[in-house]
């Protein structure tokens, strides 16, 4: 943690661990203590020095979680469905895969209640695994 203390990375979501088992998620970012009586999230006056970012929330501050459960580390969040997941890499990839990481595919909306439910089936990721597990074939005529 004393790397992440620097605060040398502009913004960033974090999983740390270390060699006794321990992990971490924590944002780690340097974010400006704002001075009040501002709309920030509005234009700023450009003629007042008030606005300038001098001094930034110390590391203590930032969002954190040490040794949370793995599923509240890697979320599925898509539509109604939110998912803590337990890390099976088939599922990762059938999840967030090419084919289903595009919201333009057929399968973009159906992965996720179906991880949900149980019910996903396994995905096979090379031509090998999927000539092994073919249940037919189609030839164009």
């Amino acid at each position: 943690m004393d790397a992440m203390s620097l605060q040398a990375v502009p913004s960033l979501n974090t999983v740390y661990a270390d060699r006794d088992g321990h992990v971490a998620y924590l944002y780690n970012a340097r974010l400006p203590v704002r001075a009040e009586g501002f709309d920030w999230s509005q234009y700023l006056p450009s003629d007042t020095s008030r606005t300038l970012w001098t001094e930034y929330l110390p590391f203590a501050s930032l969002p954190r979680v040490v040794d949370p459960p793995w599923r509240e580390v890697n979320r599925l969040r898509r539509g109604a469905v939110d998912l803590g997941l337990r890390g099976a890499p088939d599922v990762l990839r059938a999840v967030y895969g090419a084919a289903v990481g595009d919201a333009r595919s057929p399968h973009h909306a159906d992965q996720a209640p179906l991880f949900a439910a149980g019910r996903l089936k396994p995905v096979w990721m090379d031509e090998a695994a999927v000539r092994a597990h073919l249940e037919r074939e189609y030839t164009p005529d």
